[in-house]
Parts: structure tokens; C-alpha cells; sequence
């Protein structure tokens, strides 16, 4: 895709955006002057996961800054609206999950969640005990009734 000044589409929007947010994450990427520091070299980001969007149907990106703000649910219910629309496994819709600061720990496995005490930190309530989750990351299971 040839960019051009003028070309303010959503396409090169997001581009730019996931460009950003990739340079913005690299370990020591600010310095204390705000401007990048130790950046890699043009060509040394993954981007792989780019390929996957290619041949999608249809595409969303959720923004998750934070664990309140329900970004798992938003993603599925686009994947299940896409399936009412066009029929289960008719389509090839794909979802981006923009996980930042506050809800980082959905991203992070069972062993990070007991170690760190996040169920604690983050005020994560079991749903069958109602006390904080200490044991596990339950964003990492699938509902019962979301089986099949």
C-alpha cells in the first residue's frame, strides 16, 4: 500500500496506531526527554500477526486499558454477531485485543497470577466464592456455556 499526505484512512490509522503502541512497548523506548531511544531498525518488529488480517471478512480492534471495561466480551460478542450474520464458519472474522495498562493481567498466565497475587491487586472476585482469585487466571477459562 502506497501511503499518501493526504490518505487519513481507517487502514493506515490503525498502521500507524499498531506501529506506535509496538515502538512505545520496547523496553526502554522513552528517555527521560520523552523522544525514542534504542528503538530496533526499520524491519526488525514482528508484524507477523498482520498476515492473519489479511483474508479476514471483517475486523475489529478492542481497546482494553482496562479490566472493567470487558474487552473479552466485546470480542466475542463481534465474533458471535458475525456468526448470526453470515453463519457459524461461513466468515473469517478476526479481533484485536489492544491489552494496556490496567488490564494487563489478562494476558498473563496462572503461575504470574499466584506469584504477584493479582486476583488480589486488581480486585478479581471468583464468581462462585466471591473472594479474590488467588489461584488461577480466570480470563483464561472458557464458561461452560461457551463450550461447543
Amino acid at each position: 500500500m502506497v501511503e499518501r499526505p493526504d490518505d487519513h484512512s481507517r487502514r493506515t490509522f490503525l498502521t500507524r496506531l499498531g506501529g506506535y503502541s509496538l515502538a512505545l512497548s520496547a523496553p526502554g523506548a522513552l528517555t527521560l526527554g520523552g523522544m525514542p531511544a534504542g528503538l530496533p531498525a526499520a524491519g526488525e518488529y514482528d508484524l507477523s500477526w498482520i498476515r492473519q488480517l489479511e483474508g479476514a471478512s471483517d475486523r475489529a480492534v478492542v481497546d482494553a486499558p482496562g479490566l472493567g471495561d470487558f474487552p473479552l466480551q466485546l470480542a466475542t460478542r463481534f465474533l458471535d454477531n458475525c456468526d448470526a450474520a453470515y453463519g457459524k464458519g461461513q466468515h473469517a472474522a478476526r479481533v484485536v485485543l489492544n491489552i494496556r495498562t490496567r488490564a494487563i493481567p489478562i494476558a498473563l498466565t496462572d503461575e504470574a497470577w499466584v506469584r504477584y497475587s493479582l486476583g488480589a491487586e486488581y480486585e478479581v472476585k471468583d464468581r462462585t466464592t466471591g473472594t479474590a482469585v488467588v489461584n488461577r487466571n480466570p480470563f483464561l477459562e472458557v464458561p461452560a456455556d461457551r463450550n461447543g
